[in-house]
């Protein structure tokens, strides 16, 4: 069901009504201390946040305005792979610079 409304439900209002959305279930996954499926890299906190992400693009955010969102969740994997790979797309190889949480070891 979920899936079904983050693609077919493209409207502005709709978009706006799950950017609310996204941010309540951030608030309270934030304020959590269960981490429990809240961690879940296909529905958990990430993922919500990619997701917040997606629509402030598809909503025209300003670009500063987006960075900005991603520096204050930067410390999600999956936030800084979006970033290497946006920057890989534009073709801006030179300056990628891997973060020290990007590394495994």
């Amino acid at each position: 069901m979920e899936d079904f409304l983050t693609y077919e439900f493209r409207s502005r209002e709709m978009l706006e009504k799950k950017l609310e959305y996204l941010d309540e279930m951030i608030e309270r996954q934030t304020a959590s201390a269960d981490c429990g499926s809240t961690w879940s890299a296909r529905y958990g906190f990430e993922n919500n946040i990619i997701k917040r992400l997606e629509i402030m693009k598809q909503l025209d955010y300003p670009e500063e305005e987006i960075r900005e969102y991603r520096r204050n969740h930067w410390r999600f994997s999956a936030v800084r792979e979006l970033e290497i790979q946006e920057d890989i797309e534009r073709g801006e190889l030179e300056g990628i610079v891997l973060p020290q949480e990007s590394y495994d070891g």
